[in-house]
């Protein structure tokens, strides 16, 4: 178990992610595109990164905190996996922004789509008020959310406060509820 949650920690860096371009970044991240121009494998991560990490979703006030364009783009890449390997069990994170984007993608995806979706892991989800903690439409069960008090994006307001930028202590633990998720897949 601790070496599939190791395994599982390195998948989530490299993963697809909801942006247009495909790059590489140097330095502060990497960005892959394995589901779109690679083979299927045994557990597809789809992940969203936050609005001030490199290749920006940019910033907004948008109803769903996030663009329409970005939410359609991640809805995208969960049709891929489904279409392109539907024998492949699916998982996603996003921290902050990129949260926002899994939450409006996933509890709008349809019910084929979204059954493939095993596990779903968000940081710091700037909808966390206004979706009372949770991704509407999607199992709670399936859904392992952090977001601390001392975040300020957490409540009603958007504040980026210290505790927003301290989630990395919590990657074992998601990995460790990603990797549940898939065995029971």
């Amino acid at each position: 178990m601790k070496l599939s949650s190791i395994a599982l920690s390195f998948a989530a860096a490299a993963v697809a992610s909801p942006i247009g371009a495909v790059e590489k970044r140097q330095l502060s991240g990497i960005t892959e595109n394995e589901l779109s121009v690679g083979s299927c494998r045994d557990v597809v991560f789809i992940f969203a990164r936050g609005s001030t990490e490199p290749a920006t979703i940019g910033a907004n006030l948008l109803p769903q905190g996030t663009t329409t364009a970005a939410i359609r783009e991640a809805q995208r890449l969960f049709q891929l996996a489904n279409s392109k390997c539907p024998n492949s069990v699916v998982t996603a994170g996003g921290y902050s922004q990129g949260a926002a984007v899994m939450t409006g993608a996933v509890s709008g995806l349809s019910a084929s789509v979204k059954a493939q979706v095993a596990g779903v892991v968000l940081y710091g989800n700037t909808r966390q008020f206004e979706t009372g903690g949770r991704i509407p439409n999607y199992p709670q069960e399936d859904t392992l959310i952090f977001c601390n008090r001392s975040d300020g994006v957490c409540s009603a307001g958007l504040t980026v406060t210290p505790g927003h930028l301290t989630y990395n202590v919590d990657v074992p633990e998601a990995a460790d509820f990603l990797v549940a998720r898939v065995a029971a897949a």
